[in-house]
């Protein structure tokens, strides 16, 4: 079937030619009178006396397009199947024909966001073969390494080959047997896994025990060594602290007792009435205490003083030791970054080696050959004279480079749909695809991108393909790339 894009202000269209004189067509009128769920909203175009169906596709992209090079995995393919089946219920209920829901790759559209399909319903389209084409159509488009994905899609093949059979009521078969087969599956998988774990647990107790012994002694020598080093480290440590804590202590405590001896005797003099002999004594001994009490202070404060600057010299001394002794036993506290620094400086290292080695083979064989011997001659491979393109531009990243050496390519601002991302804001989700024709060449298309493609100054048509060459200039949105 004929169709081409168009695009009008910020909308894209799919173009149908329709037939002439369908104006008491009931199809038509459903079609065009009705949004129906799951369709693609058709409007009708009379021009110079032919009629035209424009399809508002918008920023929806064809599954061809879509999974040219990132193939269909088992879940967007029943995510596909289920919404042909209810498309195919929608279209019911305006009484219009299955027929006429257009099975393929270029006809289904789907969108990035969500997923979800819409359908070109053509009020003329009568083939009763459609259901057995888009079968094997699928096979295509879906991932060969997913092995649910391609048993259904060859499953819907096979039972397509029926005649009298709706693709619906196929559908609806397979995906059926594929919940089944899926929860079979899964139950297996999870009593392998039971009784995997069981033997795994018998095997286990049954180890000999002399080996296993060996295993946990050098397992606990191991971990009783790494604890001795860290017990000897933190009893310095604490000895360094008692040290610090305890020097000077002894004259602060006497210092005290007799400060409560003076306060004591201050008490009794004034609370009780005593003889002259008793308070001579009182004074004396209060006159001793004093003194005492303020030699032990000073003396304190002076032996605290002194041991602290000898702890500061000793701990700068012990730091730099186990700053020594830590790199001698790197190995029991190496990190995974370490570990990985270190293969990446042996990696290097023996790159450079490899480099110096291989200069020295050329000079040498360069001394060997010299300017006047003969040499055979190396046929070049015929791959070799191919050209190879690459696009070179810049975004907001930064210089970007598309390599077109594996075709095809996409191109978008959509991580994860796109093959080759973009960040700017006028390049669309799934702006463009690059990819190779059967004769060779290497063709650009626009892939209904809002803000369009442009090679060499002019704008494609909405799904428009034009042939690359080196010097080619080629725009997605404000983004520039040259072809080179």
């Amino acid at each position: 079937m004929d169709y081409k894009y168009y695009r009008d202000m910020n909308h894209n269209y799919m173009v149908i030619s329709g037939e002439k004189n369908n104006k008491d067509k009931y199809q038509y009128k459903m079609l065009t009178t009705n949004k129906i769920k799951g369709f693609i909203p058709c409007s009708e175009h009379n021009l110079n006396g032919n009629t035209y169906l424009y399809y508002e596709v918008d920023s929806r992209q064809t599954i061809k397009n879509m999974y040219s090079s990132r193939k269909m995995n088992y879940k967007q393919l029943c995510a596909l199947l289920r919404d042909i089946v209810d498309a195919a219920d929608n279209i019911s209920e305006y009484l219009l024909g299955y027929d006429g829901i257009m099975l393929s790759g270029d006809f289904i559209f789907e969108d990035i966001e969500t997923g979800e399909h819409s359908f070109i319903y053509c009020p003329f389209n009568m083939d009763k073969d459609i259901g057995q084409i888009f079968a094997m159509e699928i096979i295509d488009y879906i991932d060969q390494n997913d092995e649910k994905a391609s048993d259904l899609a060859y499953k819907l093949c096979d039972l397509s080959q029926n005649k009298g059979v709706l693709l619906q009521d196929i559908i609806k078969i397979c995906l059926k047997d594929s919940v089944e087969i899926q929860d079979k599956y899964e139950s297996v998988i999870n009593v392998k896994q039971f009784d995997n774990s069981r033997n795994n647990s018998i095997k286990a107790m049954n180890v000999d025990d002399k080996s296993f012994s060996k295993d946990i002694e050098t397992d606990i020598c191991n971990i009783e060594d790494i604890d001795e080093y860290d017990e000897d480290n933190l009893s310095n440590k604490g000895k360094k602290k008692s040290a610090k804590k305890g020097t000077g202590k002894g004259q602060l405590v006497f210092s005290g007792l007799f400060g409560i001896v003076i306060i004591s005797l201050f008490y009794i003099r004034y609370t009780y009435i005593l003889s002259y002999t008793e308070s001579i004594l009182t004074l004396i001994v209060m006159i001793v205490s004093i003194l005492m009490s303020v030699i032990s202070f000073i003396s304190g404060i002076i032996k605290r003083a002194a041991a602290e600057e000898e702890t500061e010299d000793i701990e700068d001394i012990d730091d730099e030791e186990i700053y020594d002794n830590l790199k001698n036993d790197s190995y029991l506290y190496e990190t995974s970054e370490d570990m990985i620094n270190k293969r990446e400086d042996s990696r290097y290292t023996e790159n450079i080696m490899r480099g110096r080695s291989y200069e020295k083979s050329y000079s040498d064989a360069n001394r060997i050959i010299g300017d006047d011997a003969c040499g055979a001659t190396v046929l070049l491979d015929m791959s070799y004279n191919k050209k190879k393109y690459k696009l070179y531009g810049k975004d907001s990243g930064g210089t970007v480079c598309i390599d077109l050496d594996n075709l095809p390519v996409t191109i978008g601002k959509l991580k994860g749909v796109a093959d080759k991302v973009i960040k700017d804001s006028t390049v669309s989700r799934l702006h463009a695809r690059i990819y190779e024709k059967e004769d060779g060449s290497i063709v650009l298309q626009d892939m209904n991108s809002t803000n369009g493609t442009f090679h060499n100054g002019e704008r494609l048509e909405p799904n428009d393909i034009v042939e690359l060459d080196i010097g080619d200039e080629v725009c997605f949105g404000r983004v520039a790339f040259n072809c080179r």
